[in-house]
């Protein structure tokens, strides 16, 4: 037997300090339905940057980064530069944060994808690929003004 088997095992002396706790959820979403359930607030209501920073995960100096580089952002701002989040600011904040989080894209990049998909303009009719009864109601609409088109050029012809 060695001198080191027949020796007691050092006994660690330092004092046991707690596990430190992340302030940041990890791979946890909030829907916005949920919120009742954290802040016993209606889905119409008032957020503040605190509580709309803790609904998505995040710390509010994000929230105040994400203002500055998406201009569709603007919360309200009362007395002291209070932040007070409407409902689509706070949809928009949920929008942000899935396309950062979770769609992997730069902050220059979710500026720029919703930056386009605010531009998009509405499919034209023709291109369209809604159900036949609009098209039909649609070429209806069509042979009537076309109808009541010739009989005023055949009125003013006379």
């Amino acid at each position: 037997m060695s001198d080191r088997d027949a020796l007691p095992a050092k006994k660690d002396s330092r004092p046991k300090t707690p596990e430190k706790k992340l302030h940041r959820r990890q791979n946890e979403t909030v829907s916005v339905s949920s919120r009742n359930k954290i802040h016993n607030k209606s889905d119409q209501a008032l957020l503040t940057i605190s509580e709309l920073a803790q609904e998505l995960g995040v710390g509010s100096h994000i929230l105040r980064y994400w203002e500055s580089h998406f201009p569709a952002l603007r919360p309200l701002q009362r007395a002291g530069n209070r932040r007070y989040y409407r409902p689509d600011d706070v949809a928009l904040a949920h929008r942000i944060n899935h396309l950062l989080k979770n769609e992997g894209y730069t902050v220059k990049g979710a500026v720029k994808y919703l930056s386009t998909e605010g531009q998009k303009e509405s499919p034209d009719l023709s291109t369209e690929q809604g159900s036949s009864a609009d098209a039909e109601i649609c070429r209806q609409w069509i042979n009537e003004l076309r109808s009541i088109s010739n009989m005023l050029s055949e009125a003013l012809t006379i």
